[in-house]
């Protein structure tokens, strides 16, 4: 019996099953040759176990079962109730991603769990424009949050930072009007104790009035004698050419009291425009899902953008945490950026930078492109004029059929450092082809820098392969990596690389 259950067991499963995808496979194989002028002068074919990378991974599921059942009234007031119930297993990924030509394998896969879940997703009583839900009571608020946003070094991404009050919300039920807002009661408890929770919130449109509306929120809540108090409040304005709004979020919690203001102006017309945005916070942080980011103290930061359209320029100023945390605690950072820039005439782009204003780190830079003549680019820039001086041209000339030519020159005035390069780009019908050439040198020191660098490479020579020789390949800035004047002369690789 047991057995036979078992098979029973497995053909259900086997009948729900199905491949997601085909398993992908993806990967390379590069054999090289090479000689190294430096160091040992170490020379031969690459190791054997490292000329190979592999990816795949392949996904099979389960597929999920689900039921979703309830009632409903016809006649006003009714009731109406809802639930869900469902079967999931999971996807299982296997998955190999290998670096070299070795049997071994580095395997991982995910656990194969099964899920089941039931759910009661909604039980409300309707009236005529009135609705009282039966499952929860809702709490809290926020209205502020930063329009000047900070990010994580290693992510592009940004996150705002924001204030919210907390709350120890009970169980209860919420009632919505649709023309006045919302009142949601939460209450528990026994002898020793009680919690209970009141939330009540205006409707966005009960207090708007032509062009201005305003809305309120508050909540406040105590369990086990801790009481806790926030609301929040919005202004807002809009005409035409004209918007403006201020939020603010404020919380009372263990005999503390911490807020946020945000407030932001925005006028638009079609020849010019202009913004401003203001963010003070007692404390607040910024998040990516549940992971904090970054958290701040008596913050300020705002900024300011103004548009010219008519002469395609716009300003940008920036000031961040202005303020010291109080008690002695961390200092503000008080930066301040201002950013202009203008591509009025077609073929020329400049941009100028005021970076950390405030600071003793404070800089400003500028950069322009010229591209008025037809296969020319000409680049100006002058980075970080107080602290380093860097000043510099950059020049690509591509008239000539197929062929690219780039040079340019560069003086850090304070280090005394001056350095040229040029580089010749050559495009065949079966190969493409490189030389760089850059020297570097500083006034008034003995000695000087010479990096150079060759390189041709072919698709077309063996077909569904790569064909390279180089001589000191380049780094990923495309620069040299060798200095011939000091004996160092990097490698020499000749390399056959084939994707799949």
């Amino acid at each position: 019996m047991k057995k036979g259950i078992i098979v029973l067991l497995i053909t259900v499963l086997a009948a729900g099953f199905v491949f997601a995808a085909e398993p992908t496979l993806s990967g390379s194989v590069s054999t090289e040759f090479s000689y190294d002028f430096d160091g040992n002068h170490e020379f031969g074919f690459n190791k054997e176990g490292a000329r190979g990378s592999l990816k795949s991974e392949f996904t099979f599921r389960f597929d999920t079962i689900s039921v979703t059942k309830g009632s409903k009234g016809e006649n006003l007031p009714y009731a109406e109730v809802e639930a869900k119930v469902s079967l999931e297993f999971n996807e299982y990924k296997f998955s190999i991603d290998k670096k070299g030509s070795d049997k071994a394998a580095e395997t991982n896969s995910t656990p194969l769990t099964l899920t089941y879940t039931a759910q009661i997703t909604k039980a409300n009583i309707v009236g005529e424009g009135w609705t009282i839900d039966l499952l929860k009571a809702v709490a809290g608020s926020d209205y502020a949050q930063a329009a000047i946003d900070l990010r994580k070094h290693t992510d592009k991404k940004y996150y705002a930072l924001d204030f919210v009050y907390g709350y120890e919300k009970a169980d209860g039920i919420t009632v919505n009007v649709d023309k006045y807002g919302k009142v949601a009661v939460g209450l528990t408890g026994d002898k020793d104790k009680v919690n209970a929770s009141i939330f009540a919130e205006t409707a966005a449109d009960l207090l708007k009035f032509d062009d201005f509306a305003l809305q309120f929120a508050a909540t406040f809540t105590t369990k086990n004698k801790n009481q806790m108090f926030g609301a929040s409040a919005k202004a807002a304005y809009e005409a035409d050419m004209l918007s403006a709004g201020i939020a603010t979020d404020l919380g009372y919690a263990s005999e503390k009291f911490d807020a946020d203001v945000a407030a932001k102006v925005k006028y638009e017309q079609e020849e010019f425009g202009a913004s401003f945005d203001a963010y003070y916070a007692t404390k607040a942080e910024a998040k990516k899902k549940d992971e904090l980011v970054a958290a701040e103290t008596n913050y300020l930061g705002a900024q300011a953008v103004a548009d010219a359209k008519v002469v395609k320029t716009d300003v940008t100023v920036q000031a961040f945490d202005l303020l010291d945390d109080p008690d002695g605690g961390a200092k503000g950072k008080k930066t301040l950026n201002v950013i202009a820039h203008n591509n009025y005439v077609d073929g020329v782009d400049v941009k100028v930078s005021g970076l950390d204003l405030i600071n003793d780190a404070r800089d400003v830079s500028a950069e322009a492109t010229i591209t008025l003549i037809e296969d020319l680019s000409i680049g100006v820039y002058g980075k970080e004029l107080i602290n380093k001086q860097d000043l510099g041209v950059d020049v690509e000339y591509t008239g000539i059929e197929n062929i690219g030519i780039a040079g340019g020159a560069e003086y850090v005035i304070k280090a005394k450092a001056l350095s040229f390069y040029g580089q010749v780009d050559y495009t065949a019908d079966l190969f493409t082809a490189y030389a760089r050439a850059e020297f570097a040198k500083v006034i008034d020191v003995d000695g000087a820098n010479l990096g150079l660098s060759a390189g041709i490479e072919s698709t077309k020579l063996v077909d569904n392969a790569t064909l390279s020789l180089t001589w000191a390949p380049l780094n990923t800035d495309g620069e040299t990596t060798n200095d011939v004047l000091n004996n160092s002369y990097g490698k020499v690789i000749a390399a056959c690389k084939i994707k799949f």
